[in-house]
């Protein structure tokens, strides 16, 4: 087993109080029609299962919401500023989420001048999300900053267009400081809080987008039956950090098939008690075994080296499961989630991508370590070697 880094660093992705599970249930799952389906999660089950790509619709509510929804279905109205500047008000109507979701995605935009080439994006999310070192939340306002990019110059009349481009201003006080990993990725990032930086930055704006504070992927965390993929947006934007693969990839060397655990060890919580039968399971399933452990000091071709050749990975609930986007297409996910609380971040995360994944559920909460059962673990290790011949 090779152990290749230190634990991941940032709070966990649930931890925040007003993103907490609710008590009731998520509503209006999307069924394989796009129509609304009955919950028929049970908490006793042993594994919930995605199936190896399953298709994206092409019609109906499914589509509408998560392709050409997610640019075309923004209701807007225009304003004038006390300096005569067009501002367009965007909202986004949030169906078929969590019941604790806020109903509506906001966003905004504002015409400085034209031809409309250069798109200044302030990047907001809640709390410190957009400097954080948890990946999840970062990714999060990323993908709300990016998908503002795109509504913005779709509704202008630019989309596509030789020469656009989007520049992402980020509060870098507002959390662990400087950028962290991913923006750089993305397009130009700078630093709002540096000195001259915003000054010079709105000097260049053609357009300034205020990107949405919460949803889109957030609203994903606790939805059940989610199915709309995989999504051809979202992996448009994944290939921002993904391309640096054939670009800087350094290969490990390995034996196939490799399992690669997302290691908790030293965290307070969601931490594998029984590690060392747990990683023996591991050895007996694999040709070879990689310890994966993130920090923050780790950039996007550090995490496409740490994922490369991983034909499984598995992990606990956690923001380290945000690194399955750098691993290869057909790399399949393990989730070991709490029974009773059931989130759906990584299940959700992997239907988008077009990965297929299983949740083991197991006895434990949140915000407690696990002692993983062996039965389950074996069960899915077997289910993830079976699809994996079945490629």
């Amino acid at each position: 087993v090779a152990a290749l880094a230190a634990s991941q660093e940032g709070p966990d992705a649930d931890s925040t109080p007003s993103r907490q599970k609710s008590v009731s249930s998520p509503v209006g799952d999307l069924g394989d029609d796009g129509s609304a389906a009955e919950r028929t999660a049970n908490t006793t089950e042993a594994a919930e299962e995605v199936p190896h790509r399953p298709p994206l619709l092409k019609h109906g509510r499914c589509a509408r919401r998560w392709e050409e929804g997610m640019l075309d279905s923004w209701r807007g109205k225009h304003i004038r500023d006390r300096e005569g500047y067009k501002i367009t008000r965007l909202t986004f109507d949030r169906e078929n989420t969590h019941s604790r979701n806020m109903g509506k995605v906001g966003m905004s935009y504002r015409r400085v001048r034209s031809p409309y080439k250069t798109f200044v994006v302030r990047a907001r999310g809640p709390y410190w999300d957009a400097t954080s070192h948890n990946a999840w939340h970062r990714l999060a306002v990323q993908y709300m900053a990016w998908i503002s990019y795109r509504v913005a110059a779709r509704r202008i009349g630019v989309e596509g267009q030789g020469g656009t481009r989007p520049i992402y201003l980020i509060n870098c006080t507002m959390g662990d400081g400087g950028l962290t990993q991913g923006w750089t990725d993305l397009g130009d990032a700078r630093c709002s809080d540096e000195p001259g930086v915003l000054n010079a930055t709105m000097e260049e704006a053609d357009v300034v987008i205020d990107a949405p504070r919460e949803g889109l992927l957030w609203d994903l965390a606790w939805v059940s039956g989610f199915k709309c993929g995989p999504s051809g947006m979202f992996r448009d934007f994944v290939e921002h950090f993904r391309r640096k693969r054939l670009e800087e990839v350094k290969p490990l060397p390995q034996h196939q098939p490799l399992g690669c655990f997302v290691d908790r060890r030293g965290r307070d919580i969601r931490d594998v008690e029984n590690r060392d039968e747990f990683l023996g399971q591991m050895n007996q399933t694999f040709a070879s075994v990689r310890i994966v452990a993130a920090t923050k000091d780790h950039s996007t071709s550090d995490l496409i080296n740490l994922m490369d050749g991983c034909a499984v990975i598995i992990g606990v609930h956690g923001a380290g499961l945000v690194n399955m986007l750098y691993a290869p297409e057909n790399a399949s996910v393990i989730e070991i989630v709490p029974k009773d609380e059931r989130p759906r971040y990584y299940r959700n995360l992997s239907v988008l991508d077009g990965r297929r994944y299983k949740a083991v559920m197991d006895d434990f909460f949140l915000r407690t370590n696990v002692t993983v059962d062996m039965v389950n673990l074996r069960e899915a290790l077997d289910w993830s070697l079976k699809i994996r011949k079945d490629v």
